[in-house]
């Protein structure tokens, strides 16, 4: 139910990210102005907050869906009619950013339903399938949008088809639960009161700030994609129209929505907080990779055609971008409780948008100026630095806990599988570090003496051993940094060395309840 009545959401999106944004360099505009088309959506996005408070206090979620749902289709009609072009640019960003700002309309309605109808404890597998939703949507409206814009005669067609399928979306709010608006004696102007309320009872919240400072941070945004989908930069690896359209469309929306459920569960083992915070780092990484195997970076693997390389990585790319929409879903859902949903949700989302906005617009300069290979690297390094930043804050807010320093028991069953994910981090560190040494060595001799080879030995060998090292160091402080999350997230003094080799040494299987009988659970939502 979730996925189906979000698909709206993530379709519209998708329509613009990749439908127009990969058919923008193709009609006249660059890279940065193609760009822009992305930003204009996420200035809504961005901005809904302010808007969101009419959502809890007037209407029914039921009647702001069909309501937002008809004008998203509108909206992506008047994008289709529009011709793409720099004579029709600011025209077309300013039905863009008008359709976004209605069709925002549609996740505060959906999230509304969610926080409230949703059991404590169900926040990663709900998540999973709610984001299953948006970046299917995505996908779908991205792949679907793209392939009619190119094989119908007039534009208007795929507006109207697109259109029609947004509005088929609503036949699933039969099995929606009816959500009473958040309305109290004194009319809408003390419902507001409200909802002010709920959000400063929020805000002193330990885990309602925490969940701000990293929603607010650039990780895992996925604003990579964006700049990846426009024919100009996929044409540096030789991938065209239907390599975009899949990898970046339909495959993307299957993968992110399969990253969806990977994601929900990880949220079900470790605390949506450090789910979300390592999943960035991964990102990161991936970005990372990517970018050192882009045609003519040092890493460049010349033995596999380029567009394989292009489809390979975007698709792993879209998987992790799954893990980490549906961790920021949980991460969400685990700090803001029933009360005043629309509005507490969407300050949060506000959050998380205003970086994809910004990171998308300055990923796009710098594809323009320096190249794609670059832009990834920019992505990578500014997630990396956003995780530092958030071990910092997380190292220096310890609470006066509610459990016995010496309350060992919970504390081994809860964050083993945190110390586990950590040990094993450090292993398969190690163990690429040796595979990349072991590749790059063999490389490297074998193009020893080869006068014509694309990268002289000397500089695989040299390559290799520093990439090695670079893994084999990232490996560790990762692993580091999360045994630190995990210690600070306990609020007692850490685990000795001792009992944490007992949790380590603990084959068994352990799953305990996040709210488990007899121990204090983490404040949450309205009862903080």
């Amino acid at each position: 139910m979730y996925t189906v009545l979000y698909l709206p959401f993530g379709a519209l999106g998708g329509f613009i990210t990749v439908a127009l944004t990969f058919l923008a360099t193709r009609s006249g505009l660059s890279i940065t102005e193609g760009a822009l088309l992305g930003g204009a959506q996420m200035i809504s996005q961005w901005l809904k907050w302010t808007w969101a408070p009419a959502i809890d206090v007037t209407l029914t979620p039921k009647r702001w869906y069909v309501f937002a749902t008809a004008c998203s289709a509108l909206g992506v009609f008047g994008m289709a009619v529009v011709p793409l072009g720099p004579d029709t640019l600011w025209l077309l960003l300013a039905i863009i950013a008008i359709a976004s700002l209605i069709n925002s309309i549609v996740g505060m309605s959906i999230e509304a339903i969610l926080a409230q109808a949703t059991p404590r404890g169900e926040e990663g597998r709900v998540s999973a399938w709610f984001q299953a939703g948006n970046l299917g949507g995505t996908g779908l409206g991205g792949a679907l949008g793209l392939y009619l814009l190119q094989v119908l005669p007039e534009p208007w067609m795929a507006g109207a088809i697109m259109g029609g399928l947004f509005m088929a979306c609503c036949g699933a709010l039969v099995w929606v639960p009816d959500i009473v608006p958040h309305r109290a004696i004194g009319g809408v102007v003390s419902a507001v009161q409200g909802v002010i309320g709920d959000l400063f009872k929020l805000g002193r919240a330990r885990g309602g700030f925490l969940a701000a400072i990293l929603c607010f941070l650039p990780l895992g945004t996925g604003a990579g994609q964006g700049v990846l989908t426009q024919a100009a930069v996929a044409e540096v690896w030789g991938a065209g129209a239907t390599e975009v359209a899949l990898v970046q469309g339909l495959f993307a929306g299957i993968l992110t929505a399969a990253g969806c459920f990977v994601g929900g569960w990880l949220c079900k083992r470790f605390h949506p907080r450090t789910a979300y915070a390592v999943i960035g780092l991964l990102l990161a990484v991936v970005g990372l990779l990517f970018g050192l195997t882009t045609p003519g970076s040092p890493l460049e693997m010349a033995f596999i055609p380029a567009v394989y390389l292009y489809i390979g990585w975007n698709l792993l790319y879209s998987l992790v971008v799954g893990f980490a929409y549906a961790a920021f879903t949980a991460l969400v859902l685990n700090a803001i409780g029933s009360g005043s949903a629309a509005t507490k949700y969407s300050i949060y989302a506000s959050l998380s948008n205003f970086p994809i906005w910004w990171l998308g617009l300055l990923l796009g300069t710098t594809a323009d100026k320096w190249g794609p290979a670059t832009m990834l690297y920019t992505e990578s390094a500014i997630a990396t630095l956003g995780v530092v930043i958030f071990g910092i804050v997380v190292a220096t807010m310890h609470e006066a806990p509610e459990l016995g320093a010496d309350d060992t028991t919970f504390l081994e069953q809860r964050y083993r599988p945190a110390y586990v994910l950590a040990g094993r981090l450090r292993t398969i560190g190690m163990l690429t570090t040796v595979a990349v040494w072991l590749v790059g060595g063999v490389m490297g001799i074998q193009n020893w003496d080869v006068p014509d080879a694309a990268y002289p030995g000397e500089l695989l060998l040299v390559g290799s051993a520093f990439f090695g090292i670079a893994v084999l160091v990232s490996s560790q402080v990762v692993a580091a940094m999360l045994v630190a999350f995990t210690d600070a997230a306990v609020g007692v003094s850490p685990l000795s060395p001792a009992q944490r080799m007992r949790v380590l040494r603990d084959v068994a299987a352990i799953e305990v309840e996040e709210d488990a009988p007899g121990v204090p659970a983490e404040p949450h939502g309205d009862a903080v």
